[in-house]
């Protein structure tokens, strides 16, 4: 990114917003995650989207917005962050968003409602979020609704990612400060690049906003990759500088529970059983949506 020093004085009333979009193979839902970007009626907006080595249709789409985005390109794949730090060297906005390639802003005025509380949150914080609704991949219901208040996570996300990051607002200066995202991460280098921020300082949340619809089915939300969670999970907590919490050590075990159950009782089974513990324990099903 470009370097740009950021004082109070100098944030607008209407600050530009850079929405970051990296896509692979993204052809069934990103036509819709387009729409709900370039139809914001708010316009101080630039949309930058990065195509990872996508053998879909995915470069036709782009193609057929080419007016409406600000930048976008085609590389060879090279992983999430690699593309999120490549459209970061593009990125002019005081505010930068990212939006996977299979989610959507919420409403075509979530961004005129966001703004005011951007302009409200800084300078003394530098990490906006508001809410995300999860859609099942299955019958597009709302499984459920994401992002609770900070002084009720604050201490939570010291050892995990509790905040929704589609649809999160960093302000640039963050990267100015921080530099880019970790590429060594498969999963976790949003975790990692907000920990640098938020071990020592505070985020501002926006209770009554929903920012985004966020499609279950993610890299983090199968039965495979909680493995890969877990373990950058811990690479994070080292590379910050955050000893390896007792509860850490106990997600492990119920991670490699899963697996070897997995192994015996097939996926379809365990799935069950997993969102059988989730209720149990007070939350929604997900596995199995």
């Amino acid at each position: 990114m470009v370097k740009q020093q950021f004082s109070e004085e100098s944030i607008t009333e209407q600050p530009l917003i850079s929405v970051i979009t990296a896509v692979l193979n993204g052809e069934e839902y990103l036509e819709q995650t387009i729409q709900s970007v370039i139809n914001q009626s708010y316009k101080n907006v630039e949309y930058i989207i990065i195509n990872d080595g996508s053998t879909d249709n995915t470069v036709n789409i782009l193609k057929k917005y080419d007016e409406q985005i600000a930048y976008w390109e085609s590389q060879t794949n090279s992983g999430l962050y690699s593309s999120w730090n490549k459209a970061l060297k593009h990125a002019k906005g005081e505010w930068v968003c990212f939006l996977g390639a299979d989610d959507y802003f919420w409403s075509l005025d979530v961004l005129e409602k966001v703004v005011p509380q951007l302009n409200k949150a800084w300078p003394n914080s530098r990490v906006v979020y508001g809410k995300s609704n999860f859609i099942s991949l299955k019958d597009s219901q709302i499984i459920m609704t994401h992002g609770k208040p900070w002084n009720q996570v604050k201490n939570k996300f010291l050892y995990e990612m509790c905040l929704p990051h589609p649809g999160l607002f960093h302000h640039r200066s963050l990267f100015e400060e921080y530099g880019n995202f970790d590429s060594s991460f498969k999963i976790c280098g949003d975790y990692d690049f907000l920990l640098r921020e938020l071990k020592r300082k505070d985020a501002y949340h926006i209770e009554d906003i929903i920012v985004t619809g966020v499609r279950m089915g993610g890299m983090s939300s199968t039965l495979d990759n909680m493995v890969v969670t877990h373990r950058e999970n811990i690479k994070c907590r080292r590379k910050n500088g955050l000893l390896i919490s007792y509860t850490e050590i106990m997600r492990g075990l119920l991670v490699y529970t899963y697996l070897s159950l997995r192994s015996t009782l097939g996926e379809s089974a365990t799935s069950h059983l997993a969102d059988f513990y989730r209720k149990i324990t007070g939350r929604p099903a997900i596995w199995t949506k």
